[in-house]
């Protein structure tokens, strides 16, 4: 089959995924290749074939969906069949939910809806153009260190809702954050994934910051000086207070998606014998021994 047909066709679940490394299309060659150890590729027996990926390192709490393809051939049996083997396989390897994004009029949040995701937020990407002239960068922005990352949780359970906080995987990574502090006090947190196709950004700010346009412009700036590829910046729901800024810089806005989730375990308080801790020890050594075998085909 080839794939490359479907490049135009392939919806892509996973904006961060699409904003920096460019179309999922390029990650459908994979089903050519040698798959990554974090990737996941299921296909629906159905007319026609319906191809779906999900992303996931073992160990990490969350599982993402990559894309799914082609997008006009999402014939609910199927889709929903493919949703539920991408899940069980999620939870084979560890992982406690699976999340995804998905424009809201595309037939795949319904199939997401059937198959027990439901959306605990909303979002919008906003994106900005590098070009033209623009003033310095007045450094209101730092790169997070390990000392910040006691005072970005704190921030992030204050300002996210409980269905947010009990989906969204941000990873800490010192030098790959950015903070913005007045004084001692933490205000604000972005999220930066850089790669070959563009700049995403996630910003968490509090409302009490001051001056929030140039915040925000001192944001896109910074990340576009010496750099040639767009930025993106995502407005989640609960910070939706700073679109009427973005509203006045010159750039873009995608259509609203939905945040979606679906839970595969529920967390529990239990007494664990050493009997217990010996097999699931050895149930994790088996598990990471079959991701070899981790994908495969629905018919």
């Amino acid at each position: 089959m080839a794939l490359y047909r479907y490049r135009k066709q392939s919806l892509c679940l996973d904006s961060a995924l699409e904003c920096a490394q460019g179309s999922p299309a390029a990650f459908a060659e994979v089903l050519r290749t040698r798959l990554a150890d974090d990737a996941v590729t299921g296909v629906a027996l159905a007319r026609p074939l319906l191809i779906g990926q999900m992303r996931h390192v073992l160990g990490q709490p969350a599982a993402r969906l990559a894309f799914l393809l082609p997008k006009q051939g999402l014939q609910m049996p199927a889709l929903m069949a493919l949703l539920e083997w991408l899940a069980r396989v999620a939870g084979e390897r560890g992982a406690l939910r699976v999340v995804a994004e998905v424009d809201e009029r595309s037939a795949a949040f319904e199939g997401l809806r059937r198959t027990g995701f439901v959306v605990y937020a909303w979002q919008r990407v906003w994106s900005f153009s590098p070009s033209g002239e623009r003033p310095e960068a007045s450094n209101l922005w730092r790169p997070m260190r390990s000392v910040d990352e006691g005072a970005v949780r704190s921030l992030c359970q204050l300002l996210l809702p409980p269905l947010a906080l009990a989906a969204e995987t941000f990873l800490l990574r010192p030098g790959q954050g950015l903070v913005h502090c007045r004084g001692d006090e933490l205000l604000a947190y972005v999220s930066v994934l850089s790669g070959a196709q563009g700049v995403y950004l996630i910003p968490i700010i509090h409302p009490d910051v001051e001056n929030v346009e140039e915040l925000l412009r001192d944001l896109l700036w910074g990340q576009s000086r010496g750099r040639n590829r767009p930025i993106y910046l995502t407005m989640r729901s609960y910070q939706a207070w700073l679109e009427p800024v973005l509203a006045g810089f010159q750039g873009g806005v995608a259509p609203r998606q939905a945040l979606m989730v679906k839970h595969l375990a529920r967390l529990q308080r239990a007494e664990v014998t050493a009997s217990q801790a010996v097999l699931e020890h050895a149930w994790t050594r088996n598990l990471e021994a079959r991701s070899s075998t981790k994908n495969g085909t629905i018919g």
